[in-house]
């Protein structure tokens, strides 16, 4: 063996180019004791579920057998055949010390698909006396709760948490008990945790008992980086507690909340939110939901931090014209307004009559941004920004590399109005609007409109006055190697039919309708 290969580093570093390839991983593991353990370590570092780790006990201790529940027909489910004994373990805590990251898909590694762990196999897996934390190397921790059987065995999550613990991401559907003893169980044993990503869809989980549980969990995190709470709209979990503790952190950058506390008036908000006395001092993306406008104004306002990336949703149905242009002039002289990169504003409105001209006056004062390379509103207000708009857009955001407007309702901009940004956006690789798609004359190109860049262009809905005569126009516009259009419509229309089929005959193009 060459000399280099006794040195553990330089033979981590080898065998990790390998971690796609478990096979030969494996095959390495057996070639020699040298190479074992290294192999042994990157091999079972990540583990997607505990069915391999049980299956390296003794055969006669375990089975698998057809689920008999019968909303769980068609799986699978293992089984303990006897009761555990001392000898059992020696097999699990050989590779189970090995493992730094659980409930991560690993490629290359088939998926223990449909197959579950009865409770009664978790159940005596975690009330083991011999064992303390059934993964005491763990270092993150990926998890659903749900299922037939892991609801069932409340202890089991808490069994393979530890002290070493820095990334946990939790999704839950419908649970009130085991989330709670979860939550408790995370607080206690894992202080060292740096990232919490928590979602869930259903609003019977969120209630007093949980948002109390939720809040004693975040408040009890001295140096958590990363923060991710995503729960329904109408859920109120962000408390005024963990907000001001949040800002208290020295080291928390990424901040993803749910509703900001809607009984508080602009003035609390503000004082939640503020940067003075050095709060906040990391942050640097960070995305919420407010009631209103004006309470998302008064959080941005007060947040006078040099984001890079910010995601606001609003919950009201109803929002003025005015109190849109209030929120975004907030931007112009924000200390954000050179650092921000990314941008989405997303939120519904059930306003009837709309002015075009105070609307694109409203959505100008986001020019101030400079930075800005990714722009995503799902306002149907956008559609009525037209022409002169976008032409401005081009030069206030020369760095821009996406820009996604979802809207439904009849659009202002035209197919000619999008070639300041084919010009002025040489990064531009991805666009998602509605527009007019009519022809123009390409006597109004210059030399060098044309962006090499494009990847992704999304026409949703639009109006194609001449698919042949639009399609010319794209090839100007946009016309390159690898170059993919996606037609999006809600409708089936002849005109999206005839574009589509004339896309389709260049051999360099992709064409996928949605």
């Amino acid at each position: 063996m060459h000399r280099c290969l006794k040195v553990a580093e330089i033979l981590f570093l080898i065998f990790e180019r390998l971690y796609d390839q478990p096979a030969t991983l494996g095959a390495l593991a057996e070639t020699c004791t040298g190479f074992s353990e290294t192999a042994l370590n990157l091999l079972w570092r990540a583990l997607s579920s505990l069915v391999p780790l049980i299956k390296v006990m003794p055969e006669d201790l375990w089975a698998v057998e057809p689920e008999t529940s019968p909303r769980c027909m068609g799986l699978k489910v293992l089984i303990f055949t006897r009761q555990l004994e001392e000898r059992d373990w020696e097999r699990f805590r050989f590779y189970a010390g090995r493992i730094h990251r659980f409930g991560y898909y690993r490629p290359g590694i088939p998926f223990e698909n449909g197959i579950h762990i009865h409770e009664n196999v978790l159940t005596a897996l975690t009330s083991y006396t011999p064992v303390c934390s059934l993964l005491p190397n763990l270092r993150a921790l990926q998890a659903v709760l749900e299922g037939p059987h892991i609801l069932k065995s409340p202890s089991f999550f808490p069994a393979i948490l530890c002290p070493r613990l820095t990334e946990i991401k939790i999704r839950a559907m419908s649970l009130s008990k085991e989330m709670y003893t979860f939550l408790s169980s995370v607080a206690c044993l894992c202080p060292n945790l740096r990232s919490l990503d928590i979602h869930t869809s259903e609003e019977d989980i969120v209630t007093s008992e949980f948002i109390s549980a939720m809040e004693h969990l975040v408040c009890s995190l001295p140096d958590i980086r990363r923060l991710s709470v995503e729960f329904p709209e109408e859920a109120l979990c962000t408390t005024s507690a963990m907000i001001d503790h949040l800002g208290s952190l020295p080291n928390l950058s990424i901040c993803f909340i749910s509703q900001v506390p809607p009984d508080k008036t602009m003035s609390e908000l503000q004082s939640l939110f503020t940067t003075e006395g050095g709060r906040f001092p990391a942050l640097s993306k960070f995305a919420y939901t407010a009631p209103t406008l004006a309470l998302a104004r008064a959080v941005i306002e007060s947040l006078q931090c040099p984001l890079q990336q910010l995601a606001v949703d609003i919950s009201a149905s109803e929002e003025p014209i005015p109190a849109l242009a209030s929120f975004t002039s907030s931007f112009r002289y924000h200390r954000c307004s050179s650092s921000l990169t990314s941008f989405c504003l997303t939120g519904y409105s059930e306003l009837d009559s709309v002015d075009s001209a105070s609307m694109c006056a409203a959505f100008s004062s986001l020019f101030s941004l400079r930075a800005l390379e990714h722009i995503y509103i799902g306002f149907f207000w956008v559609s009525h920004l037209d022409d002169t708009w976008y032409a401005n857009a081009a030069t206030a955001w020369p760095h821009l590399r996406a820009l996604d407007f979802s809207y439904n309702d009849p659009p202002k901009v035209t197919l000619s109005g999008l070639i300041p940004l084919i010009r002025n956006c040489r990064r531009l690789d991805t666009l998602t609007l509605s527009i007019v798609a009519k022809p123009f004359d390409p006597e109004i190109l210059q030399v060098g409109d044309r962006n090499l860049a494009i990847t992704h262009l999304s026409l949703q809905d639009s109006e194609i006055e001449s698919p042949v005569d639009v399609y010319r126009c794209l090839l100007q516009l946009a016309s390159s190697l690898g170059l993919a259009c996606e037609l999006s419509s809600f409708v089936a229309r002849r005109d999206y039919t005839s574009l589509y089929h004339l896309l389709c005959k260049l051999s360099h193009l992709s064409v996928t309708p949605l």
